[in-house]
């Protein structure tokens, strides 16, 4: 009976997660996590694998750089720029805004900086007598495909790590495919605006305004300046091997790791935003980026360590039971990352889990690579941040949270930007 209690600890956090009311509002999911790593370690006997403290140390020093990009102003400069680019485009703000969500995101290596976009768009939207829920979905949707694709982005790094292939032929693959179902999404947003706009007077209007501070530009310009150089070389180093430092270690020339590089990069950025733009520490922590940042972590932290200890406890059947439902058939591999990223809230962790297991299986880095789109499964049951505060911004109640799991605003675009992406990737390109 003991044998099979890992199984029931996760059933058992698969329905607490799925009491998606109680937990999306608290960000609790990796305090859960952790709580039944406590149960099946501690009551059970069972042995403790470790988390995935590398990916949380990558998160957080993201979340450090945009942070002190945000203390100095930097954000609000961002936001000044923005809104002057949409506003004169307001008729085609639906597709504008994901548009440059994506590449905004594929720069920057963290879907976070949708945070700065989400009061704009929703702003314009009210202003132009439209549901917001449209254009912000895109902009969702957009950040977390952008996000897998990212040079500079934790799944990316962990797919690099594991799959023999050229870093920019990834690159290259997964920013096409991923763009593409973003387009498709885009543009389909698109028509449903249209119909909704001949079909509805402008009855959602309501006073939704963006708070407009008076702040030293010149110091915002240069955190801003600091920032995207800082990311420009690190994006650099992500795509090419060759400038990556290096060290000897008995006579063998070894490449740093991008996971270690990342973090370096990005805790080097905000120690220049304080030293340059005379930053407070302070007011750093206090950024609501950092908020979400820490809830991401917290998330990730947990819910990997009970996945790795899950799988560690169980490797060899569980190793078994994927070879035996597989048969050949790659779907059923995707459908697995793809629930597992909804499960553990991250597309990172599920990579870091299920790669190397598939790899095992003796699937070649093509084939992995050809379902990597499946793990873009966050929308399934919106308990990210991001989704968070676009509810809490859009003051006309456009956007669903949903009163149960599959009922709310993101499902129907995640869907369809998710299987254009695998449709592009597996029929257009057609890996071998």
């Amino acid at each position: 009976m003991i044998t099979y209690m890992s199984y029931v600890i996760i059933v058992c956090f698969f329905i607490c997660i799925c009491s998606i009311n109680k937990f999306k509002k608290n960000g609790s999911i990796g305090l859960v996590a952790i709580f039944f790593v406590f149960i099946n370690t501690i009551l059970f006997n069972k042995p403790l694998a470790s988390p995935s403290l590398k990916i949380g140390l990558i998160i957080l020093s993201v979340i450090t750089a945009v942070s002190s990009l945000s203390a100095s102003n930097g954000i609000n400069y961002i936001s000044d720029i923005i809104e002057r680019l949409l506003v004169k485009h307001k008729s085609f703000i639906t597709i504008i805004a994901p548009i440059f969500t994506f590449f905004v995101t594929l720069f920057c290596g963290t879907p976070y900086i949708v945070l700065a976009i989400i009061p704009i768009v929703v702003k314009i939207s009210v202003e132009e007598g439209f549901k917001p829920v449209y254009t912000v979905t895109s902009c969702i949707i957009a950040a977390n495909h952008a996000y897998l694709c990212s040079p500079i982005g934790s799944p990316f790094i962990v797919l690099s790590h594991f799959l023999n292939l050229k870093t920019y032929y990834v690159s290259l693959i997964l920013i096409s495919s991923c763009f593409l179902g973003v387009l498709v999404t885009v543009f389909m947003n698109y028509i449903f605006h249209k119909f909704y706009l001949k079909s509805c007077c402008n009855i959602y209007i309501q006073d939704t305004e963006i708070k407009k501070y008076d702040y030293d530009r010149v110091k915002a310009r240069r955190a801003v300046f600091i920032f995207i150089i800082g990311v420009f070389l690190m994006f650099l180093f992500g795509l090419c091997n060759d400038i990556r430092p290096f060290y000897i270690k008995n006579d063998i020339i070894s490449k740093s790791d991008m996971f270690m590089v990342i973090p370096l990069f990005m805790f080097s950025i905000s120690f220049m935003i304080i030293y340059l733009c005379n930053i407070k520490v302070v007011d750093i922590l206090s950024q609501k980026t950092m908020e979400y940042g820490f809830n991401s972590i917290i998330t990730i932290i947990g819910v990997s360590w009970l996945a790795n200890t899950f799988i560690e406890n169980n490797r060899i059947d569980f190793i078994g039971f994927i070879n035996e439902i597989f048969n050949g058939n790659l779907i059923i591999l995707g459908m697995i990352l793809f629930f597992a990223s909804v499960i553990m809230a991250s597309q990172t962790a599920a990579l870091l889990i299920f790669v190397p297991i598939y790899l095992s299986l003796g699937l070649s880095s093509l084939e992995v690579l050809k379902i990597v789109p499946f793990v873009d499964g966050l929308f399934f049951i919106p308990l990210t941040a991001i989704f968070s505060f676009a509810v809490e911004c859009d003051k006309t109640k456009s956007i669903k949270s949903g009163n149960y799991i599959f009922n709310h605003s993101l499902m129907i675009p995640g869907f369809i930007a998710t299987f254009v992406s695998i449709f592009v990737i597996n029929y257009v390109f057609k890996l071998c």
